[in-house]
C-alpha cells in the first residue's frame, strides 16, 4: 500500500476533500475522533467507496505516540491484506502470477 499523500510536507496534514478527489485512494482510513465515513459515500467515483475500502481505525491508538501505536498500524495492515487477499480470490488465474 502507498500512502498519495506522503510528499506533503506536514508531519500531520489536514487533507481537504478535493485533495482526496483527486487523489481518488483505493483506501479510505480514519479515526474515531469527529470521522464520519458515511460522509465520503457522497462521492461513489472514489475507489476507495465505490469497492467498500473504508475503514475506521482506534484513534487511541494512533493519536498518542507510543508503544500503541503498533496496534494502529497492526490494525491498518489487517484491513490493507483482507483488501489484498479478497483482489487475489477475484483475478483471473493469469493474473495472479
Amino acid at each position: 500500500a502507498e500512502n498519495p499523500f506522503a510528499d506533503i510536507p506536514s508531519p500531520y496534514p489536514q487533507l481537504s476533500e478535493e485533495t482526496v478527489l483527486a487523489a481518488n485512494p483505493d483506501i479510505i482510513f480514519a479515526t474515531h475522533h469527529g470521522s464520519n465515513l458515511q460522509h465520503w459515500e457522497n462521492w461513489p467515483q472514489i475507489n476507495a467507496v465505490k469497492y467498500h475500502h473504508i475503514y475506521m481505525l482506534e484513534a487511541d491508538w494512533l493519536h498518542r505516540l507510543g508503544p500503541r501505536i503498533l496496534l494502529g498500524i497492526q490494525q491498518m495492515c489487517k484491513f490493507t491484506d483482507q483488501i489484498r487477499a479478497s483482489e487475489k480470490m477475484d483475478a483471473s488465474p493469469i493474473e495472479q502470477k
